[in-house]
């Protein structure tokens, strides 16, 4: 998300609004949009930054195919399954420089991606629906303020649940020209083992910091930073559906 919206000519504390289309080869394409309101007798913000990437991603490489015989001869052939998909949204409400907070600020987003696996790791072997992709929502809450001259706190807090998802359960063997060239007597691609897995995680964490100014130059401070994580995941096909899952 950040690599997107940085992009952006608008400061999201800022007035303002902003829209950006790219377009590239293979074809890949990018929208992004920001827009941002702030209200200064009240300190009131409320800001919106998204964007939208797409891409196939089916440029020209150059493999080893077999003839009809069997034998390996030198072809040049476009990517066929190794497109991308990406797209994230991020809203901020709150208040900036009051005489009660200089900062308090909520924000919530979600980010995700879809990506297509074209082939194995030295790329001798084409893959047509291998597939993985990754979301992650959650939201920041932020309160900052000086007390005094001399007394500060910062207390930034933060939640997030993210999803893994990785498929490869094809019945087919592929080609480099992506057709289908025989089915499998075992679905998957990969490792010949038909995998549907899903991981799913929960992030907590609070950080919260306490500042005293003795003298311009030397500063104490106290923090605490507590942090929770969990993880759990599903494969949903097995051999043997009685035995344990290493996922859950």
């Amino acid at each position: 998300l950040g690599g997107a919206i940085n992009e952006l000519p608008l400061r999201w504390e800022e007035t303002g609004a902003s829209v950006s289309y790219q377009i590239s080869s293979f074809p890949t394409h990018r929208v992004t949009l920001a827009g941002a309101y702030r209200h200064e007798p009240s300190g009131l913000l409320l800001s919106l930054e998204s964007y939208y990437d797409y891409t196939k991603n089916d440029y020209e490489v150059d493999v080893e195919v077999p003839d009809e015989r069997g034998r390996l001869y030198d072809a040049r052939v476009k990517r066929f399954h190794d497109g991308y998909t990406a797209n994230g949204v991020t809203l901020r409400a709150g208040f900036l420089e009051r005489p009660w907070a200089k900062r308090l600020l909520l924000t919530a987003f979600t980010t995700g991606y879809d990506k297509e696996l074209q082939h194995n790791i030295v790329m001798t072997v084409p893959y047509g629906e291998v597939e993985y992709g990754e979301r992650v929502t959650g939201a920041n809450l932020q309160f900052e303020q000086d007390f005094t001259d001399k007394l500060s706190l910062d207390v930034d807090a933060a939640y997030a649940y993210g999803s893994i998802d990785f498929e490869d359960k094809s019945k087919w063997v592929y080609d480099w020209f992506g057709d289908q060239v025989r089915e499998r007597r075992v679905a998957g691609e990969i490792s010949g083992t038909a995998i549907d897995q899903s991981i799913w995680q929960h992030t907590t964490f609070a950080r919260t910091m306490l500042g005293y100014q003795f003298y311009p130059a030397h500063v104490l401070r106290a923090s605490v930073s507590p942090q929770y994580f969990t993880r759990s995941g599903d494969e949903k096909i097995q051999a043997n559906t009685s035995e344990r899952d290493p996922l859950t």
